[in-house]
């Protein structure tokens, strides 16, 4: 099948809210890593609470597509060439060493490399290279005649061995303060890469809207409580993305949107913009610096108001990045980079 006739309104609009939660992560985290006041934190939470995860959401969203069966994906020359060259290195290349040269710029000296919020397609790509490896994997197991360890059940035995060793690994660097070898990110981000598969295959079997709307809404209210009221250095010993209640919450929104079949003429609209998705993701750090800049000098009062402040620029950041993406793809020879 062609990758339009796999297309899913539901998820393709989770993309475009996934990103969003990126810049909403990147606007309101500062709030809970810094020396914040209750006030502010109190401000900010309810929009920090509901965008972490996004991360996780986008790898859900790339495991229920490309290990989907009814995706083929071709020769393996064939697949890295365009899904993990193409379309993962070439903008990883080019993006990183024009952000590079832009915080230089900004410093007025040269800095280390940095991989900023880039890390990403480095996870990413990773996932992709060991995706036709993945796709026999859950093949055989889905045909096995085991009653224990095969068919859904052997898929959730390896969703769920491989989040305890995520979960295992994380904890471990952050207890010794070991920086993470960059080609090893994706092992931390194979469950939810399974987990998107495994809810696609399963989605019949999953509680009701109802329930997974209240899963999603009480695990996202007892994650803002905890981000207001918790030392931050508490948190942080566990990674963002591993903590139960985050995957809780994004388990049910990712389980409610595949549910969900928009009819509105203004969603589905909507829809349709899920090509600009990476490329909103790619140029929007740029577009924050300059958006964080112009309000620290032409509205400090806003500023220090995170509860109209942080909505605010999330939605500039947003429409800008989704402008600056359209230009970009209007230049053929730029199209391939977002």
């Amino acid at each position: 099948m062609s990758e339009q006739t796999l297309r899913h309104q539901g998820l393709d609009l989770l993309r475009l809210l996934s990103v969003v939660m990126v810049i909403g992560i990147h606007t309101a985290g500062g709030y809970f890593v810094g020396e914040s006041s209750l006030s502010e934190r109190w401000q900010a939470a309810p929009w920090y609470a509901l965008s972490v995860g996004a991360v996780p959401l986008f790898v859900m969203l790339s495991g229920a597509f490309m290990l989907s069966p009814e995706r083929q994906i071709g020769s393996l020359a064939h697949f890295y060439k365009r899904s993990v060259g193409r379309k993962i290195l070439l903008p990883l290349l080019v993006w990183s060493v024009g952000y590079y040269f832009w915080h230089c710029a900004k410093e007025q000296a040269w800095l280390a490399f940095q991989w900023y919020h880039l890390w990403y397609l480095v996870m990413l790509a990773g996932l992709y290279v060991v995706t036709p490896m993945l796709r026999r994997l859950c093949e055989r197991i889905e045909r096995s005649d085991s009653p224990t360890y095969g068919g859904n059940r052997g898929l959730l035995i390896l969703t769920l061995g491989s989040y305890l060793v995520a979960l295992a690994v994380d904890i471990y660097y952050r207890s010794y303060g070991i920086q993470q070898i960059c080609l090893l990110w994706w092992v931390q981000y194979l469950p939810y890469y399974l987990a998107g598969y495994l809810i696609s295959r399963t989605i019949s079997r999953l509680p009701g809207k109802g329930w997974l709307l209240t899963l999603f809404i009480g695990s996202m209210l007892l994650h803002g409580a905890l981000l207001i009221y918790v030392p931050c250095q508490l948190l942080g010993r566990v990674g963002v993305n591993f903590q139960p209640l985050v995957v809780l919450k994004i388990i049910s929104l990712f389980a409610l949107c595949y549910r969900w079949r928009p009819t509105a003429r203004l969603l589905v609209s909507a829809s349709r913009l899920y090509p600009y998705v990476m490329g909103v993701y790619l140029v929007h750090f740029a577009v924050l610096q300059v958006v964080f800049k112009l309000f620290e000098l032409f509205l400090p009062t806003l500023t220090a108001c995170p509860a109209v402040s942080v909505p605010l620029r999330i939605l500039l950041i947003a429409l800008i990045s989704l402008g600056v993406t359209a230009l970009i793809r209007k230049v053929p020879v730029l199209r391939s980079l977002v």
